[in-house]
């Protein structure tokens, strides 16, 4: 099993602490956060990126759809970057750059809305 690192506990205790998402201000004080406790934080956009992919994943895994273990979160994380745009993608497109079948993807397009 891959080792944690502390700046995934801290983008997973934010997304945690923003399960409906967050806001301008919400984002300049944990990059403050990060940046008091010794993060590189010189990359914005690539923290951002990763932000969003925790979203994305922690919101599947909450989302209780039957058959979507951890490689179909995984393949529907790298098919899309956000929750946003996983929930504007249709179930075809979902099944189509997740590689996962038609149902599961109807299943989760239910699910998301």
């Amino acid at each position: 099993m891959a080792k944690i690192s502390r700046l995934e506990l801290e983008i997973d205790q934010f997304v945690l602490e923003h399960p409906h998402g967050w806001g301008h201000d919400d984002w300049l004080g944990f990059l403050h956060r990060l940046g008091e406790t010794g993060q590189d934080v010189s990359n914005a956009d690539g923290l951002g990126r990763a932000v969003e992919r925790a979203h994305l994943k922690q919101t599947l895994q909450a989302c209780g759809v039957a058959g979507l273990g951890p490689k179909r979160t995984k393949a529907v994380c790298d098919a899309f970057p956000s929750v946003y745009h996983l929930r504007a993608a249709g179930p075809e497109e979902i099944a189509g750059r997740a590689g996962i079948p038609q149902s599961l993807a109807e299943s989760l397009a239910r699910a998301l809305q």
